[in-house]
């Protein structure tokens, strides 16, 4: 952990991937991952060519959708695409994205899932005050990053408990 228990998040990471540039092309053959680590499980192989969806970015590593399929690959071995027609998409175009937060609760913990219901399973616990990287929000549900206890975990929390962080 960097000074006052924020890592520092790279430029490529606070990125806010507009409408634009959400659509992104496979350089090579690439390995869908379940989480950002090279040795998380193997959901399928994308072909070289593939048009997917950027979801997020977390440093070297990329949250796509590709047909039905969510998962991680390297951000490296992805194409930015320019559509030649910019449709308004208001739901994607003024979605928040990308940013810092902090976990506010009344002195409570908040439950990282690892779906968007309260049915899905707890991953951990987030501490009131912790910081977090929010990727996107779905309704009332937030994809998060957060770095506890020296390890990565990534899942989904309410999003009316997150408030943006603005010292950075």
């Amino acid at each position: 952990m960097a000074r006052g228990g924020l890592k520092m998040i790279s430029e490529l990471m606070l990125k806010n991937f507009g409408e634009s540039s959400i659509n992104f092309k496979t350089k090579i053959k690439l390995n869908l991952r379940e989480k950002p680590d090279l040795n998380s499980l193997k959901l399928k192989s994308i072909p070289g060519g593939k048009i997917v969806k950027l979801k997020c970015v977390d440093g070297i590593w990329a949250e796509v959708e590709s047909n039905y399929d969510k998962g991680w690959l390297l951000y490296k071995y992805l194409e930015r695409l320019s559509n030649a027609k910019n449709d308004s998409n208001d739901t994607i175009k003024n979605r928040k994205k990308n940013y810092i937060g902090n976990i506010r609760t009344n002195g409570l913990s908040l439950e990282l899932r690892n779906d968007r219901t309260l049915e899905s399973k707890i991953i951990t616990t987030i501490p009131d005050g912790f910081k977090v990287e929010v990727c996107y929000n779905v309704g009332k549900w937030a994809r998060v990053n957060i770095d506890k206890n020296e390890k990565r975990y990534s899942g989904y929390v309410y999003n009316q408990y997150i408030e943006e962080y603005l010292g950075l």
